[in-house]
């Protein structure tokens, strides 16, 4: 229906308007602040959006944005707010689709030192992924363009080198995590050769202890008073608890950057109070084979 795209072109027109009567240096200066807040669209689509059968770029979350004009009427700032994320989508998709488009993006267009630092060099590891769409059938070469472009907006906005290999460890730990495997041993689970090496490739990029990590994620600890019992899960309660971490990563790293954004390019403080715009760009609205609560919400 065009509602992301819709509210991009608002937010461009006002920022226009707003300064059509003003002078050169500051509709120059206004053209900065535009050009920030505009530059915030590629993050917020490549961890918010993903393929679905009705749409290539499906919002999977909404956000409400409050553009703020200063004490001249001219656009000076922007306070988002997100909600609802699609959780489920981090970690499946339906058949014709994908999941969100920032695993594609960095599997394809990382530079070959990350392919090599994040283990990326083979897309078949990632079986997962593909899922709703083979490999072989990706549109590589958008996803090549459109991760340069994010790692462009993540310089402009103002996210550090630092925070940004942050947020892509976090997403290769997802998508190695996502790719193990829970063997039955009994009533027990465990991993085979390879998960325990993935594991402790995610440990390391995660900058956590791998024991500690592998231990969670095929057992369950309850204290009860003085007591502390630890019970080991089965093959499907391991990969209900792996999915949940994944979704629950993802989910707070999401967070975490609107949050980052905010801090950036909110200036509320600067603008007379109740002075702004607000634009609500909702999700987009599908019909799944299997459609559930999160659906509903949506």
């Amino acid at each position: 229906a065009g509602k992301t795209e819709a509210a991009k072109i608002v937010t461009k027109y006002l920022a226009v308007a707003s300064t059509y009567y003003a002078s050169a240096s500051e509709k120059e200066g206004g053209k900065f602040v535009t050009d920030r807040i505009a530059m915030s669209s590629p993050i917020l689509e490549a961890f918010g959006n993903a393929k679905t059968l009705r749409n290539d770029n499906s919002s999977r979350f909404g956000k409400f944005m409050k553009l703020q004009f200063n004490d001249k009427g001219f656009l000076h700032g922007c306070y988002t707010i997100n909600y609802l994320l699609e959780k489920s989508r981090v970690v499946t998709h339906g058949k014709g689709e994908r999941s969100y488009h920032t695993y594609y993006q960095f599997l394809f267009g990382a530079s070959e030192e990350d392919k090599e630092k994040y283990n990326l060099k083979d897309p078949h590891k990632f079986k997962w992924m593909f899922d709703g769409i083979p490999v072989e059938d990706q549109p590589k070469e958008n996803d090549i363009e459109e991760y340069g472009l994010v790692r462009q907006a993540f310089d402009l906005v103002g996210f550090t080198k630092y925070e940004q290999e942050i947020v892509y460890s976090v997403i290769a730990g997802i998508m190695h995590l996502q790719s193990i495997t829970f063997v039955p041993k009994g009533d027990k689970s465990g991993f085979d050769d390879a998960g325990v090496e993935t594991v402790k490739f995610i440990a390391d990029l995660w900058k956590i202890d791998a024991d500690t990590l592998q231990k969670e994620l095929t057992s369950t600890t309850t204290t009860l008073r003085s007591d502390t019992i630890t019970k080991p899960l089965t093959a499907t309660q391991a990969t209900e608890v792996r999915d949940a971490l994944s979704k629950g990563l993802y989910d707070r790293v999401f967070q975490w950057m609107v949050d980052k954004m905010n801090k950036v390019l909110d200036k509320e403080e600067e603008c007379p109070e109740n002075q702004w715009i607000g634009l609500l760009d909702i999700f987009g609205f599908e019909n799944f084979q299997k459609n559930s609560f999160e659906q509903l919400c949506i």
